[in-house]
């Protein structure tokens, strides 16, 4: 996230700099390949295990990544795919649940360049 958008959050959002980098700080976005979703399936329930942050901002992909097929917690027509979103006060050690199960997540790293233009952080604020 750049400085500008940073001093957006804080002034438009937080009322601080420090408040906004707080909350940035356990920001990541989440990658996951679903296969075989139930038509149940909700991309909005997934959390981590003692934590009230679920889902933000949830795009859906091919399983291979290269084509986005949803925006929002539309869940895509096929059983298998990719999804991402971005999680508030990210935890590496918890798990991520979701109706369907759960998942101990990896090692965080860098957001790939396939999703630099189309997973924009926009703080729900």
């Amino acid at each position: 996230m750049s400085e500008e958008e940073l001093r957006f959050i804080a002034e438009e959002v937080t009322g601080s700099m420090e408040r906004a980098r707080e909350e940035i700080s356990g920001l990541v976005l989440v990658e996951i390949e679903i296969r075989g979703a139930s038509h149940e399936f909700d991309i909005g329930r997934f959390h981590q295990d003692g934590s009230n942050q679920v889902a933000w901002d949830e795009k859906c992909f091919s399983v291979d990544g290269s084509k986005m097929m949803a925006d929002g917690s539309k869940k895509p027509d096929q059983p298998h795919f990719r999804v991402c979103f971005f999680l508030h006060y990210f935890e590496p050690t918890e798990r991520i649940v979701s109706q369907d199960g759960e998942m101990v997540p990896g090692e965080v790293t860098e957001m790939p360049e396939r999703l630099r233009k189309v997973c924009v952080y926009e703080h729900p604020g």
